[in-house]
């Protein structure tokens, strides 16, 4: 329907004579409506906030990750340790290992494909240039278990209400309970870093992988900024 209604708007507006002619009469005092009305039915739909409730439907996967890479940043800082840059290949390495983890539903740093099989060899084979040290941070299905199956509704519903920016800290603070994952985190020789989450839409399981490195920025795409 509300296809329907753009289409006829357009129609009237840009179409041919016959449709034109509809202006002249009761609809022409409509014309700024109806422009009006294209306009805004383009607009893309608001951002997520950061403290907006995370629909798990269709969560804002970009969200979650800038999120978890913020507070990396400011445990970080918070040690008197340089805020890490965003890089795209370690981005490759990071989404390519998040979605080897949610196909093979398993919490490993290692990969049966050649060339992949751990952190390093990811990043020299998505192109890493100059690395010297590589580390790898893994979640899998969230310590708290995003939802729970309602047999009576029978449809999945939140175990906890988490807006994105709890959800963020949550990841975090379970980075920071362990302390091998904690050791990367501060680790003080790291200079790059990206955070890849994969979803699964259906199980209603999250995959949360953060790549460190001390590399120099791997091409034109790369960014000087946090992401």
């Amino acid at each position: 329907m509300y296809l329907q209604l753009k289409l006829s708007a357009v129609l009237v507006l840009f179409g041919p004579a016959p449709y034109q002619n509809l202006l002249s009469g009761v609809l022409k005092p409509m014309r700024f409506c109806l422009l009006s009305f294209l306009f805004l039915s383009f607009l893309p739909l608001k951002a997520q906030s950061p403290f907006d409730t995370v629909d798990f439907a269709h969560p804002d996967i970009s969200l979650i990750e800038s999120l978890v890479s913020e507070k990396v940043d400011s445990l970080r800082l918070c040690h008197g340790l340089n805020a890490l840059r965003y890089d795209f290949v370690l981005n490759k390495a990071a989404e390519d290992h998040a979605f080897y983890l949610m196909a093979r539903k398993e919490l490993s740093h290692y990969q049966r494909f050649y060339k992949k099989q751990d952190v390093m060899q990811r990043l020299l084979y998505f192109g890493a240039k100059d690395l010297t040290l590589a580390g790898e941070n893994l979640l899998w299905q969230h310590p708290a278990r995003l939802l729970k199956w309602n047999k009576k509704k029978k449809k999945y519903i939140p175990r906890f209400f988490y807006t994105y920016d709890s959800l963020a800290d949550s990841i975090v603070a379970a980075w920071v309970k362990s302390p091998s994952h904690y050791r990367n985190l501060i680790r003080p020789g790291y200079t790059t870093t990206a955070v890849a989450v994969a979803f699964d839409s259906r199980k209603k399981e999250l995959t949360c992988v953060q790549v460190f490195a001390n590399t120099r920025l791997s091409g034109k795409k790369a960014s000087a900024g946090i992401r």
